[in-house]
């Protein structure tokens, strides 16, 4: 499923929403919290540009991996001073534990429950006792649009989403494209989060920033009421 990416590397990488800018960025910074001085391992790093993003909150190394050799391509073009890998995630084994782990939009990518588990226990392996697992999934309370809102439009077909619905994501822009993912509910992921060892597990609202903040309360009415994203955090 994630291969589907070769395909639009390019332009998910040049993708610069308003979404992806005041809302998915500094509601990552905060579900990761303080890394200065810690090992970071950024799983299903795409084109880097959330890894770039934690880099600048001076952890001691960070790491980022992949299973799209193209989407890895462009992450190492623009970010030389950070290591990347291509692997998928079922496969990852960097031989070493980490004191964070993130995740931003790679569990939505589970075909089935027991994919998602397997991956939740993956994550789990390559973090150190009393590490964290952190990131940004599909919204398990969110519904599906039926027009586009900010660019994009995530839909099914039907007026509601069910676990291991198929999800089609589409977004407008210069380069227009289109890619699939899979909804789970808080129950689903609360269950594989605890198998794979995980002790507490919290949701975070999105946080919008100063900067989207300034755009005013109309821009972001028909988000608030519907949002695609939503922060996790896990404690091992």
């Amino acid at each position: 499923m994630m291969a589907q990416y070769d395909h639009i590397a390019e332009a998910y990488n040049q993708m610069r929403g308003r979404i992806k800018s005041y809302v998915n960025t500094p509601t990552l910074v905060h579900v990761v919290g303080n890394i200065q001085g810690k090992e970071v391992l950024d799983a299903g790093c795409g084109a880097g540009y959330f890894t770039r993003v934690l880099a600048e909150q001076n952890p001691k190394k960070i790491i980022g991996a992949d299973v799209s050799e193209k989407m890895i391509a462009l992450a190492r073009r623009d970010s030389s001073n950070i290591e990347f890998f291509v692997s998928n995630v079922f496969d990852l084994d960097l031989g070493k534990q980490f004191d964070v782990v993130t995740s931003t939009y790679l569990l939505n990518y589970s075909e089935t429950e027991q994919e998602l588990g397997a991956m939740c226990s993956i994550l789990s392996s390559h973090l150190k006792d009393g590490g964290r697992l952190a990131g940004i999934t599909l919204n398990p309370d969110f519904k599906p649009m039926k027009e586009f809102q900010y660019s994009r439009k995530f839909s099914n077909g039907k007026d509601s989403f069910e676990d291991g619905d198929k999800v089609l994501c589409e977004l407008k822009g210069d380069m227009p494209f289109n890619f699939t993912c899979f909804y789970w509910s808080k129950e689903v992921y609360e269950s594989c989060f605890r198998k794979a060892g995980f002790s507490k597990v919290q949701w975070v609202e999105p946080i919008i920033s100063p900067e989207g903040l300034a755009l005013g309360p109309d821009h972001w009415y028909n988000f608030l009421e519907n949002h695609s994203p939503i922060g996790f955090i896990c404690e091992k």
